[in-house]
Parts: C-alpha cells; sequence; structure tokens
C-alpha cells in the first residue's frame, strides 16, 4: 500500500516589510505580521513522477480554483531527491498576501519527509522551503514566520533570524481581498524596494494595536497602497478598527469583533484568528 501523508502550516499576513541579505548571502527581509489559523494541507503520496494540484475550496467544500502544477513545490521535492503526488488546499484566495505559497512549501515538505520517511530534522525541512521561496520570488520572510505562531516582529532576516512572537491577541482577524497582487514584481522591482526601505518602522509592536498602526503607517508611506484597499481602510478609521493592507495582496486584514461587519460591504469576508502554532504533521497512513 502507498503511503500518504498530510500536514499542515498556518498563513502569515505581512503588514510591513524591508528586504535585508541574510548572514550567508542569501535574499530576505525583516517585519511584522500575523500568523493566521488558515492556511494550507497538503496530502503527498509516492509517484514516479512529480505533480502537483492546488485546491481551493468554497464554504461548502466545492472547488473554486484548481490549478496544475507549481513551479516552488516541484523545486522543493526536487532537492529532497523525491517525487511524488501532492495535492494542496486552502480556502483563502491565492496570491492575495495571505502567505499561501510559503504555508503550502512548509506543509508539503513536511509531509514528504514523512512519507518517504527521510527524517529531516525540523530546520533542514524549514531550509528547503525557504530555499524553495526565494528561488522562485513567492516571497522573503513567511516561510521562517510560519515555523510558529502569534503576531510577529522579525528583528534579523533569514530562518535563523531573531523573530519575537507575542500571543496576548484573542479576538478575530477579519479580512477581505479585492485582487491579487504578484509578488515576484513587487520584490524584483527596486524603486517599489527603496521605498518600502524609507517607510519601515523601527521597533516592534509592543500591542496588536500598535502592530496595525505600524502596518497602516507603512503602507501608505510605501506607495504600495492600493485605491481599493485605501478606501477600506478608511472605512474602518471611521469605526477606530485597526486595518491595514495585506502585504503582498490587493486587500485589507481588521482587528477585533466589529471588523467583520465593516468588511462586509465590500467583499467576501474571511474570518480567523491568531495561530497559536506553526506548521505540524496531521495524518500519516
Amino acid at each position: 500500500m502507498t503511503k500518504i501523508s498530510r500536514a499542515f502550516s498556518p498563513g502569515h499576513i505581512s503588514g510591513y516589510f524591508c528586504p535585508k541579505t541574510c548572514k550567508n548571502g542569501d535574499k530576505g527581509s525583516i517585519g511584522g505580521g500575523i500568523v493566521i489559523t488558515e492556511g494550507v494541507t497538503s496530502t503527498v503520496s509516492y509517484s514516479d513522477k512529480t505533480s502537483v494540484e492546488i485546491i481551493r475550496r468554497g464554504r461548502s467544500g466545492e472547488i473554486l480554483t484548481k490549478i496544475i502544477g507549481s513551479p516552488p513545490i516541484e523545486y522543493a521535492l526536487s532537492r529532497m531527491n523525491v517525487t511524488a503526488r501532492v495535492q494542496t488546499e486552502c480556502r483563502l484566495p491565492l496570491g492575495s498576501g495571505f502567505g499561501l505559497s510559503a504555508a503550502a512549501l512548509l506543509a508539503t515538505v513536511s509531509a514528504a519527509d514523512d512519507c518517504f520517511e527521510c527524517g529531516y530534522s525540523r530546520e533542514k525541512i524549514e531550509a528547503f522551503a525557504y530555499e524553495a521561496e526565494v528561488y522562485s520570488s513567492s516571497g522573503l520572510g513567511d516561510v521562517p514566520a510560519c515555523t510558529g505562531g502569534g503576531y510577529i516582529c522579525r528583528k534579523t532576516p533569514g530562518l535563523d533570524g531573531e523573530i519575537i512572537r507575542n500571543y496576548d491577541a484573542g479576538e478575530e482577524i477579519a479580512a477581505v481581498s479585492s485582487g491579487p497582487i504578484p509578488t515576484g514584481e513587487i520584490i524584483k522591482n527596486p524603486q517599489i524596494l527603496k521605498r518600502a526601505k524609507g517607510a519601515f518602522p523601527s521597533g516592534c509592536p509592543e500591542s496588536i494595536e500598535e502592530f496595525f498602526r505600524m502596518s497602516k503607517q507603512f503602507a501608505f508611506k510605501s506607495g504600495i497602497l492600493t485605491k481599493d484597499a485605501e478606501e477600506i481602510i478608511r472605512a474602518c478609521e471611521s469605526e477606530s478598527v485597526p486595518a491595514s493592507m495585506t502585504m503582498l495582496g490587493n486587500g485589507v486584514f481588521a482587528y477585533g469583533n466589529s471588523a467583520k461587519e465593516i468588511l462586509s460591504s465590500f467583499g467576501e469576508v474571511y474570518t480567523m484568528k491568531i495561530s497559536e502554532s506553526g506548521y505540524s504533521l496531521l495524518q500519516s497512513k
């Protein structure tokens, strides 16, 4: 019988970021974000040839999006020297600032490690995922973020970077998306990255409200803020609800029990909590 392994990784909403070079010369970033309870589940089994199916499901389990192939996942598996059949599933919109690329990589590499009984350490699993994330320009810091939970401050870049994790925010996170923004186009654009560096806030937030203030300030000063996101943020401001733009996606995330009602005027609202932990193996059979 073919072994089947499943793993889950939470997603990550970045509020602000600044590209930095890691000690070993790899690309990376520092910044602040929230690790969320929504993420990606990956199912892995043996195959003679690697195939990847990416599925996004609706509230009733119906398939909303199906994509065949994933260069980042295929790259990670090739670095592990395995060939596999992979199916990833998520509920949040793809390419919309929820860190799903990193979540898919961590979940898949973790499941593949179990499926093929590789015996890799968590550090090695994370290294495969991070290398694939940077190689494919799908992100610069979501993988380190998703290795644990909380709302976070990444003080130094890379997997071995210093991350402060806080767990003192128990209210709901609500988010709405107006569409994707190609991450690669942002992190490869020197003018945008220059503005991001200039807008980057100093210090780490001491509360979830301060995190949102810092994130909103960054969104406006960096020039990344879209008109759609600005309109939604202004609506939240009028009701004193902490909110900012999902980095990098054309959407907004907001905090507190009133957030869902306000965001509902702008599209489908996705609700979640701040995750207490990072990626984990779910099933092996």
